[in-house]
């Protein structure tokens, strides 16, 4: 099934206590031309907790709407019950389904915890589903390969960052941090040698613009997307 999804999402932070929270801006927007439908939601934040010990999870409501279905989502990312601030589990996610012209009228129901089970209820009925698995969705997941050495371009992502995940993954974590300094240093001065010459920097694949409220846009300047030279072979091959 064929999916394009549309996002430009610029990010704060802001520290609180002993946590930091990162609030995302924008929309996203996911198209299934199979079912001729267009979803558009909103990104939850993620919170970086460092007391009593590290952990990231996400926090904050997020707001599903399909104008085509006329059906919209509401989903809060919580942390439970917890005593004196500490303990709970900061995983868990709770929401509900309904039609945008009555939204006090609740179609589905859905809770669970977004790292594990997440169940889905029609209200109506009682049934109940497991909409998501998070066990399932990650037992079948393969690691992407190099379809095309030739066609990978100097500014793919694998390219620039190759000798950072080299380092990671023989945790040389000296080696990864100069190599990461050393691809920021070059994203500076190719923005800095762009302002000398006047050169407004532009992307290749997508058009980028800001709506009346300020909000960034970004639309694919082509309809389709070309073969890439990386891809994510299926688990069968």
């Amino acid at each position: 099934m064929q999916t394009y999804i549309n996002s430009c999402t610029p990010f704060t932070c802001f520290t609180e206590g002993a946590s930091i929270e990162a609030t995302v801006h924008g929309k996203r927007q996911v198209r299934l031309p199979k079912f001729n439908e267009t979803y558009e939601m909103d990104c939850p934040n993620l919170l970086i907790r460092l007391l009593p010990g590290p952990s990231v999870e996400w926090s904050g409501t997020v707001r599903i709407v399909c104008k085509d279905s006329g059906l919209e989502a509401e989903l809060s990312y919580h942390r439970s019950n917890s005593f004196m601030g500490m303990g709970g589990d900061g995983r868990c996610v709770k929401g509900k389904v309904f039609h945008s012209s009555s939204p006090q009228d609740t179609v589905f129901e859905i809770d669970g915890y977004w790292d594990r089970t997440v169940s889905l209820k029609d209200v109506e009925s009682g049934e109940v589903l497991v909409l998501y698995d998070a066990n399932l969705s990650i037992a079948n997941l393969v690691t992407p390969e190099v379809k095309d050495e030739e066609g990978l371009s100097s500014t793919e992502s694998a390219v620039v960052w190759s000798e950072v995940s080299e380092a990671i993954l023989a945790k040389d974590w000296e080696k990864a941090s100069e190599a990461k300094r050393k691809v920021e240093g070059t994203a500076r001065s190719l923005e800095k040698e762009r302002n000398e010459k006047g050169e407004v920097w532009m992307p290749k694949h997508f058009s980028l613009s800001q709506d009346k409220d300020g909000n960034w846009e970004c639309w694919p300047l082509e309809k389709s997307v070309r073969p890439a030279p990386i891809v994510v072979p299926s688990p069968s091959s």
